[in-house]
């Protein structure tokens, strides 16, 4: 589940798989979630989980998009950082 959960975040905010830590089940960190599923985690978080991510990256490349001056649609995100896209018209 902790491998799942967190290529799931890994692929979709642009990061290296080693740098996610997954803190799962303990209230002193996250909110209550209820009770476990244990079986059904994956089907049940990782349409929110997915979705929380794609959010952090829009934030990221957003942010950086403003710092460079350029559009945000001109970034992307892997292994961590994030990119300016070059074109051949920009080249």
């Amino acid at each position: 589940m902790h491998t799942s959960l967190a290529q799931i975040v890994a692929d979709e905010t642009g990061v290296r798989f080693e740098s996610v830590t997954m803190i799962i089940g303990d209230t002193a960190h996250t909110p209550d979630q209820e009770p476990t599923i244990a079986s059904a985690t994956i089907q049940v978080t990782s349409v929110p989980l997915r979705q929380a991510a794609a959010q952090v990256r829009l934030q990221l490349t957003t942010l950086a998009a403003r710092a460079l001056k350029v559009p945000a649609e001109a970034l992307t995100a892997e292994k961590g950082w994030v990119l300016l896209a070059l074109t051949r018209s920009s080249v």
